[in-house]
């Protein structure tokens, strides 16, 4: 069977959560441990695009706080997170992936997740660009 159930806002915390299906007249004799988690809002994404070979870092800057647990999404592709001390600034490194446009998420615990925006991955390009340079060895005026 399946409860569902409403929180009322809270502190960032953990409590233990007991369920009541009697208007709280008795409650469960199992009790879990109930995890909230604060708002984060996203102040930035930079940079937005990188090559499709991966490895660019990518920073997020947020406004709130994010759990050391936090991961990123490049469209359906999961990549660890790396959390600074202020807990709110986020370093991911962007996977390898096929060149377009994906959505990217800054997602915490299993279920909530936030947009950040969008990434785009362009291909290599195939020219070399190469500058010509002149060494003389001629004595100093």
């Amino acid at each position: 069977n399946l409860v569902e159930c409403s929180s009322p806002t809270m502190p960032v915390s953990e409590c233990l959560l007991s369920v009541s299906n009697n208007d709280g007249h008795s409650f469960s004799r199992e009790q879990i441990i109930f995890t909230t988690i604060g708002k984060v809002t996203i102040l930035s994404l930079t940079p937005n695009k990188g090559f499709s070979t991966g490895g660019n870092i990518v920073d997020i800057q947020t406004a709130g706080i994010v759990r050391e647990s936090a991961f990123c999404m490049f469209g359906s592709i999961p990549v660890a997170a790396q959390v600074h001390t202020n807990k709110r600034s986020v370093h991911c490194m962007a996977p390898e992936h096929a060149e377009g446009t994906v959505d990217v998420y800054l997602q915490q615990e299993e279920i909530y997740h936030i947009k950040v925006g969008f990434y785009t991955f362009l291909t290599p390009s195939s020219q070399v660009h190469t500058s010509k340079i002149i060494i003389k060895n001629e004595p100093y005026p």
